[in-house]
Protein backbone atom coordinates (compact mmCIF):
# COMPACT_ATOMS: atom_id res chain seq x y z
CA UNK A 1 0.00 0.00 0.00
CA UNK A 2 2.86 2.59 1.08
CA UNK A 3 4.82 1.65 -1.95
CA UNK A 4 1.84 2.30 -4.24
CA UNK A 5 1.19 5.65 -2.72
CA UNK A 6 5.11 6.54 -3.05
CA UNK A 7 4.84 4.90 -7.01
CA UNK A 8 1.89 7.49 -7.48
CA UNK A 9 3.47 10.65 -5.72
CA UNK A 10 6.18 9.63 -7.88
CA UNK A 11 4.38 9.66 -11.00
CA UNK A 12 3.25 13.14 -10.16
CA UNK A 13 6.19 14.42 -9.11
CA UNK A 14 7.66 13.50 -12.93
CA UNK A 15 4.36 14.66 -14.55
CA UNK A 16 4.92 18.64 -13.09
CA UNK A 17 8.29 18.49 -14.30
CA UNK A 18 7.77 17.01 -17.30
CA UNK A 19 4.43 19.67 -17.60
CA UNK A 20 6.82 22.94 -16.90
CA UNK A 21 8.94 22.21 -19.70
CA UNK A 22 6.47 22.36 -22.44
CA UNK A 23 4.64 25.43 -23.47
CA UNK A 24 1.00 25.55 -22.87
CA UNK A 25 0.09 26.55 -26.31
CA UNK A 26 1.91 23.11 -27.16
CA UNK A 27 -0.08 21.21 -25.18
CA UNK A 28 -3.65 23.38 -26.15
CA UNK A 29 -2.40 22.69 -30.08
CA UNK A 30 -0.85 19.61 -29.91
CA UNK A 31 -2.70 16.78 -27.18
CA UNK A 32 -6.21 16.73 -28.71
CA UNK A 33 -4.25 15.65 -32.20
CA UNK A 34 -2.11 12.82 -30.45
CA UNK A 35 -4.56 11.84 -27.89
CA UNK A 36 -7.14 10.93 -30.72
CA UNK A 37 -4.35 9.13 -33.02
CA UNK A 38 -3.23 7.31 -30.21
CA UNK A 39 -6.90 6.55 -29.29
CA UNK A 40 -7.64 5.66 -33.04
CA UNK A 41 -3.95 3.65 -33.22
CA UNK A 42 -5.26 0.89 -30.47
CA UNK A 43 -8.36 0.52 -32.14
CA UNK A 44 -10.56 1.94 -29.34
CA UNK A 45 -14.04 4.22 -29.17
CA UNK A 46 -14.42 6.82 -26.73
CA UNK A 47 -16.72 4.68 -24.77
CA UNK A 48 -13.91 1.21 -25.05
CA UNK A 49 -11.08 3.81 -23.39
CA UNK A 50 -13.27 4.99 -20.89
CA UNK A 51 -13.99 1.51 -19.98
CA UNK A 52 -10.53 0.87 -20.00
CA UNK A 53 -10.02 3.70 -17.72
CA UNK A 54 -12.01 1.80 -14.99
CA UNK A 55 -15.10 4.65 -15.98
CA UNK A 56 -12.50 7.27 -13.96
CA UNK A 57 -13.09 9.50 -17.51
CA UNK A 58 -16.62 9.88 -18.75
CA UNK A 59 -16.44 9.12 -22.80
CA UNK A 60 -18.04 12.72 -23.16
CA UNK A 61 -14.73 14.08 -20.88
CA UNK A 62 -12.33 12.35 -23.32
CA UNK A 63 -14.43 13.38 -26.11
CA UNK A 64 -13.76 16.93 -25.15
CA UNK A 65 -9.96 16.49 -24.71
CA UNK A 66 -10.20 15.65 -28.09
CA UNK A 67 -11.45 18.39 -29.16
CA UNK A 68 -9.79 20.87 -27.01
CA UNK A 69 -12.43 22.02 -24.58
CA UNK A 70 -10.57 21.07 -21.87
CA UNK A 71 -7.26 19.56 -20.58
CA UNK A 72 -6.88 16.93 -18.38
CA UNK A 73 -5.64 16.70 -15.05
CA UNK A 74 -2.29 14.98 -13.91
CA UNK A 75 -3.92 11.96 -12.55
CA UNK A 76 -5.82 11.49 -15.23
CA UNK A 77 -3.04 12.16 -18.29
CA UNK A 78 -1.03 9.75 -15.81
CA UNK A 79 -4.40 6.83 -16.72
CA UNK A 80 -4.34 7.54 -19.77
CA UNK A 81 -0.87 7.09 -20.47
CA UNK A 82 -0.67 3.58 -18.77
CA UNK A 83 -4.36 2.51 -20.20
CA UNK A 84 -3.01 3.35 -23.88
CA UNK A 85 0.70 2.07 -22.82
CA UNK A 86 2.37 5.50 -24.48
CA UNK A 87 4.60 7.55 -22.80
CA UNK A 88 3.85 10.95 -21.44
CA UNK A 89 6.15 12.42 -24.67
CA UNK A 90 3.87 10.74 -26.82
CA UNK A 91 0.93 13.51 -26.13
CA UNK A 92 2.93 15.98 -26.57
CA UNK A 93 5.27 15.39 -29.48
CA UNK A 94 5.31 18.25 -31.51
CA UNK A 95 3.31 18.02 -35.14
CA UNK A 96 6.17 17.97 -37.95
CA UNK A 97 4.64 16.95 -40.68
CA UNK A 98 0.87 17.40 -40.88
CA UNK A 99 -1.43 14.43 -42.58
CA UNK A 100 -5.25 14.74 -43.53
CA UNK A 101 -6.20 11.09 -42.76
CA UNK A 102 -9.57 11.14 -44.66
CA UNK A 103 -6.76 11.72 -47.47
CA UNK A 104 -5.42 8.84 -47.04
CA UNK A 105 -7.28 6.54 -49.68
CA UNK A 106 -6.95 2.54 -50.54
CA UNK A 107 -8.38 1.32 -53.76
CA UNK A 108 -10.43 -1.03 -52.09
CA UNK A 109 -10.99 -2.25 -48.72
CA UNK A 110 -14.80 -3.21 -48.15
CA UNK A 111 -13.98 -6.53 -46.36
CA UNK A 112 -12.06 -3.87 -43.58
CA UNK A 113 -14.73 -2.31 -40.43
CA UNK A 114 -14.08 0.91 -40.33
CA UNK A 115 -12.49 0.74 -36.95
CA UNK A 116 -9.50 -1.37 -38.07
CA UNK A 117 -9.01 1.42 -41.46
CA UNK A 118 -8.60 3.77 -38.97
CA UNK A 119 -6.16 1.52 -36.93
CA UNK A 120 -4.20 0.77 -39.73
CA UNK A 121 -4.51 4.83 -40.97
CA UNK A 122 -3.47 6.51 -37.79
CA UNK A 123 -0.69 4.18 -36.95
CA UNK A 124 0.81 4.76 -40.37
CA UNK A 125 -0.08 8.41 -40.50
CA UNK A 126 1.89 8.38 -36.88
CA UNK A 127 5.23 6.43 -38.55
CA UNK A 128 5.57 8.21 -41.93
CA UNK A 129 5.23 11.87 -40.16
CA UNK A 130 8.19 10.56 -37.73
CA UNK A 131 9.96 9.02 -40.95
CA UNK A 132 9.63 12.29 -42.40
CA UNK A 133 11.33 14.20 -39.55
CA UNK A 134 14.46 11.38 -39.73
CA UNK A 135 14.51 12.14 -43.39
CA UNK A 136 14.71 15.78 -43.30
CA UNK A 137 17.16 15.92 -39.89
CA UNK A 138 19.11 13.98 -41.73
CA UNK A 139 19.19 15.48 -45.40
CA UNK A 140 18.70 12.18 -46.92
CA UNK A 141 14.99 12.65 -48.12
CA UNK A 142 14.08 11.16 -51.59
CA UNK A 143 11.07 10.68 -53.71
CA UNK A 144 10.04 7.56 -55.84
CA UNK A 145 9.85 8.95 -59.30
CA UNK A 146 10.56 5.75 -61.13
CA UNK A 147 7.25 4.75 -63.65
CA UNK A 148 6.97 3.20 -66.70
CA UNK A 149 3.84 5.15 -68.61
CA UNK A 150 5.31 5.25 -71.23
CA UNK A 151 4.02 2.06 -72.28
CA UNK A 152 0.25 1.05 -71.47
CA UNK A 153 -0.16 -2.25 -70.14
CA UNK A 154 -3.10 -4.34 -71.59
CA UNK A 155 -2.36 -7.62 -71.57
CA UNK A 156 0.00 -9.88 -69.62
CA UNK A 157 2.76 -9.63 -72.10
CA UNK A 158 2.96 -6.08 -71.13
CA UNK A 159 2.73 -6.86 -67.77
CA UNK A 160 6.06 -8.99 -68.20
CA UNK A 161 7.60 -6.52 -70.25
CA UNK A 162 7.55 -3.93 -67.49
CA UNK A 163 8.51 -6.20 -65.00
CA UNK A 164 11.75 -6.76 -67.09
CA UNK A 165 12.71 -3.17 -67.59
CA UNK A 166 11.88 -3.10 -63.67
CA UNK A 167 14.83 -5.62 -63.27
CA UNK A 168 16.85 -4.09 -65.16
CA UNK A 169 16.76 -0.51 -64.11
CA UNK A 170 17.26 -1.83 -60.69
CA UNK A 171 20.62 -4.06 -61.57
CA UNK A 172 19.14 -7.30 -60.95
CA UNK A 173 20.13 -9.11 -63.71
CA UNK A 174 18.57 -12.89 -63.07
CA UNK A 175 19.32 -13.06 -59.24
CA UNK A 176 17.18 -13.44 -56.11
CA UNK A 177 16.09 -10.50 -54.48
CA UNK A 178 17.50 -10.65 -51.48
CA UNK A 179 16.29 -7.45 -48.98
CA UNK A 180 13.50 -5.65 -51.76
CA UNK A 181 12.25 -3.65 -48.96
CA UNK A 182 16.04 -1.97 -48.40
CA UNK A 183 15.90 -1.84 -52.09
CA UNK A 184 12.94 -0.19 -52.22
CA UNK A 185 13.13 2.47 -49.64
CA UNK A 186 16.58 3.19 -50.76
CA UNK A 187 14.93 4.12 -54.08
CA UNK A 188 12.70 7.00 -52.37
CA UNK A 189 9.60 4.64 -51.08
CA UNK A 190 8.37 5.12 -47.94
CA UNK A 191 7.21 1.03 -46.19
CA UNK A 192 5.36 0.89 -42.49
CA UNK A 193 4.54 -2.31 -41.05
CA UNK A 194 1.78 -2.14 -39.41
CA UNK A 195 0.30 -5.04 -37.08
CA UNK A 196 -2.86 -5.71 -39.22
CA UNK A 197 -5.54 -8.62 -39.34
CA UNK A 198 -5.38 -11.43 -42.08
CA UNK A 199 -8.12 -9.49 -44.42
CA UNK A 200 -5.30 -7.27 -44.75
CA UNK A 201 -2.06 -7.95 -46.52
CA UNK A 202 -0.74 -4.36 -48.05
CA UNK A 203 -1.74 -1.64 -49.80
CA UNK A 204 -0.47 2.06 -50.28
CA UNK A 205 -1.37 6.08 -50.76
CA UNK A 206 0.06 8.94 -51.41
CA UNK A 207 0.64 12.14 -49.26
CA UNK A 208 1.77 14.41 -51.86
CA UNK A 209 4.92 13.58 -53.46
CA UNK A 210 5.20 11.35 -50.74
CA UNK A 211 4.27 7.81 -51.73
CA UNK A 212 3.51 4.98 -48.93
CA UNK A 213 3.03 1.22 -49.23
CA UNK A 214 1.75 0.08 -45.97
CA UNK A 215 2.50 -3.86 -45.64
CA UNK A 216 0.96 -6.55 -42.56
CA UNK A 217 4.21 -7.27 -40.88
CA UNK A 218 2.03 -10.58 -40.08
CA UNK A 219 2.32 -12.26 -42.52
CA UNK A 220 4.81 -14.67 -44.56
CA UNK A 221 8.30 -13.29 -45.47
CA UNK A 222 6.63 -15.06 -49.48
CA UNK A 223 3.66 -12.89 -49.38
CA UNK A 224 5.11 -9.86 -48.32
CA UNK A 225 7.26 -9.70 -50.96
CA UNK A 226 4.53 -10.46 -53.08
CA UNK A 227 2.35 -7.88 -52.10
CA UNK A 228 5.05 -5.40 -51.98
CA UNK A 229 6.29 -5.84 -55.66
CA UNK A 230 2.17 -6.01 -56.03
CA UNK A 231 1.92 -2.32 -54.83
CA UNK A 232 4.32 -0.83 -57.11
CA UNK A 233 3.13 -2.37 -59.77
CA UNK A 234 -0.33 -0.12 -59.41
CA UNK A 235 2.13 2.73 -59.51
CA UNK A 236 4.58 2.76 -61.75
CA UNK A 237 2.30 0.98 -64.52
CA UNK A 238 -0.01 2.61 -66.94
CA UNK A 239 -3.65 0.54 -67.82
CA UNK A 240 -5.16 0.36 -70.40
CA UNK A 241 -9.13 0.73 -69.50
CA UNK A 242 -11.07 -2.24 -68.67
CA UNK A 243 -8.31 -4.72 -67.65
CA UNK A 244 -8.02 -6.51 -64.37
CA UNK A 245 -5.42 -4.43 -62.44
CA UNK A 246 -5.00 -6.21 -59.61
CA UNK A 247 -4.05 -9.51 -62.02
CA UNK A 248 -1.91 -7.58 -64.04
CA UNK A 249 -0.10 -6.28 -61.22
CA UNK A 250 -0.33 -10.15 -59.61
CA UNK A 251 1.57 -11.12 -62.49
CA UNK A 252 4.18 -8.10 -62.40
CA UNK A 253 5.17 -9.03 -59.08
CA UNK A 254 5.52 -12.56 -59.70
CA UNK A 255 7.94 -12.01 -62.22
CA UNK A 256 9.85 -9.44 -60.86
CA UNK A 257 10.52 -11.98 -58.40
CA UNK A 258 11.29 -14.97 -59.99
CA UNK A 259 11.86 -14.18 -63.55
CA UNK A 260 10.13 -17.12 -66.43
CA UNK A 261 13.52 -17.67 -67.95
CA UNK A 262 15.17 -18.50 -64.73
CA UNK A 263 11.98 -20.60 -63.37
CA UNK A 264 11.87 -22.76 -66.92
CA UNK A 265 15.81 -22.82 -66.41
CA UNK A 266 15.02 -24.62 -63.30
CA UNK A 267 12.15 -26.68 -63.74
CA UNK A 268 12.44 -27.28 -67.55
CA UNK A 269 9.78 -26.11 -70.62
CA UNK A 270 6.75 -28.92 -70.31
CA UNK A 271 6.36 -30.47 -67.23
CA UNK A 272 3.11 -33.34 -66.40
CA UNK A 273 3.90 -33.20 -62.63
CA UNK A 274 6.07 -31.23 -60.39
CA UNK A 275 7.55 -32.38 -57.38
CA UNK A 276 7.10 -29.91 -54.40
CA UNK A 277 10.89 -30.85 -53.28
CA UNK A 278 11.71 -28.54 -56.55
CA UNK A 279 9.73 -25.97 -55.70
CA UNK A 280 11.01 -25.69 -52.35
CA UNK A 281 13.97 -25.52 -53.31
CA UNK A 282 13.10 -22.50 -55.59
CA UNK A 283 11.51 -20.86 -52.67
CA UNK A 284 14.25 -20.59 -50.44
CA UNK A 285 16.18 -19.12 -53.21
CA UNK A 286 14.01 -16.42 -54.43
CA UNK A 287 11.15 -15.95 -52.03
CA UNK A 288 8.59 -16.98 -53.53
CA UNK A 289 5.75 -18.94 -52.73
CA UNK A 290 4.82 -22.45 -53.85
CA UNK A 291 1.19 -20.99 -54.99
CA UNK A 292 2.87 -18.08 -56.30
CA UNK A 293 5.31 -20.73 -58.45
CA UNK A 294 2.68 -22.82 -60.04
CA UNK A 295 0.45 -20.17 -61.11
CA UNK A 296 3.58 -18.96 -63.21
CA UNK A 297 4.13 -22.44 -64.26
CA UNK A 298 0.28 -22.42 -65.63
CA UNK A 299 0.46 -19.27 -67.15
CA UNK A 300 4.13 -20.17 -68.84
CA UNK A 301 2.71 -23.12 -70.15
CA UNK A 302 4.92 -25.82 -68.38
CA UNK A 303 1.75 -27.21 -66.55
CA UNK A 304 -1.86 -27.96 -68.12
CA UNK A 305 -4.73 -26.73 -67.01
CA UNK A 306 -6.20 -29.21 -65.24
CA UNK A 307 -2.69 -30.43 -63.33
CA UNK A 308 -2.97 -26.80 -62.57
CA UNK A 309 -6.58 -27.40 -61.02
CA UNK A 310 -5.63 -30.83 -59.31
CA UNK A 311 -2.88 -29.02 -57.54
CA UNK A 312 -5.06 -26.53 -55.60
CA UNK A 313 -8.23 -29.36 -55.18
CA UNK A 314 -4.76 -31.96 -53.79
CA UNK A 315 -3.83 -29.11 -51.75
CA UNK A 316 -7.29 -28.12 -50.17
CA UNK A 317 -8.06 -31.97 -49.27
CA UNK A 318 -4.78 -32.61 -47.89
CA UNK A 319 -4.06 -30.46 -44.12
CA UNK A 320 -0.83 -31.70 -44.00
CA UNK A 321 0.48 -31.09 -48.53
CA UNK A 322 -1.41 -27.55 -47.61
CA UNK A 323 0.47 -26.83 -44.43
CA UNK A 324 3.87 -27.77 -46.25
CA UNK A 325 2.94 -25.77 -49.61
CA UNK A 326 2.18 -22.43 -47.31
CA UNK A 327 5.02 -22.75 -44.82
CA UNK A 328 7.42 -20.22 -45.15
CA UNK A 329 11.20 -20.77 -45.84
CA UNK A 330 12.51 -17.47 -46.93
CA UNK A 331 14.36 -15.21 -44.34
CA UNK A 332 12.32 -12.63 -43.18
CA UNK A 333 12.66 -9.04 -43.81
CA UNK A 334 11.24 -5.70 -41.98
CA UNK A 335 11.98 -2.02 -42.57
CA UNK A 336 15.57 -1.46 -41.31
CA UNK A 337 16.31 2.13 -43.16
CA UNK A 338 14.23 4.98 -40.42
CA UNK A 339 15.89 2.84 -37.45
CA UNK A 340 19.46 3.49 -38.96
CA UNK A 341 18.54 6.96 -39.71
CA UNK A 342 17.68 7.80 -36.12
CA UNK A 343 20.55 6.07 -34.68
CA UNK A 344 23.05 7.97 -36.94
CA UNK A 345 21.40 11.23 -35.66
CA UNK A 346 22.19 10.09 -32.79
CA UNK A 347 25.71 8.89 -33.40
CA UNK A 348 25.91 12.30 -35.07
CA UNK A 349 24.54 14.18 -31.54
CA UNK A 350 21.38 15.56 -33.63
CA UNK A 351 19.13 14.01 -31.35
CA UNK A 352 19.18 13.46 -27.53
CA UNK A 353 18.28 9.53 -26.42
CA UNK A 354 15.10 10.53 -25.21
CA UNK A 355 14.56 12.13 -28.27
CA UNK A 356 15.80 8.90 -29.98
CA UNK A 357 13.60 6.51 -27.60
CA UNK A 358 10.56 8.71 -28.83
CA UNK A 359 11.45 8.46 -32.32
CA UNK A 360 11.72 4.16 -32.36
CA UNK A 361 8.67 4.26 -29.68
CA UNK A 362 11.12 2.61 -26.95
CA UNK A 363 12.59 3.67 -23.56
CA UNK A 364 16.19 5.24 -23.14
CA UNK A 365 17.20 2.22 -21.55
CA UNK A 366 16.97 0.37 -24.86
CA UNK A 367 18.58 3.23 -26.92
CA UNK A 368 21.58 2.32 -24.72
CA UNK A 369 21.32 -0.82 -25.22
CA UNK A 370 21.65 -0.63 -29.03
CA UNK A 371 23.92 2.30 -29.52
CA UNK A 372 27.52 0.72 -29.59
CA UNK A 373 29.78 3.43 -30.61
CA UNK A 374 32.50 2.38 -32.47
Amino acid sequence: MILNIIGWFTKQTIFSIFVHRIKFSQMKDVFPARLRSIRKMRGLSLRELSKKMDGEVSPTALAKYEQGEIFPSSRVMIKLSSTLNVCLDDFFRPITFQINIESIKYRKRSSLGKKEIDAINYYASSELEKYIEVERMSGESKDFVLNYFDTPVKDDNDALSIAARFRKDFHLGDAPITTPIEMLESAGIKIIEVDAGKRFDGDSFTIGSIWVIVLNKNFTAERKRLSLFHEVGHRIMKFQEGVDEERLCNIFANEVLLPTNIFIEKIGKIRKDISLVELKDIQCQYGISVEAMMVKARQAGIISQNRYVSFYKYKNASKEFKEETESSVFQDEHCQRYERLVFKLLANEIISESKCASLLGCSVQEVRGKLNLV
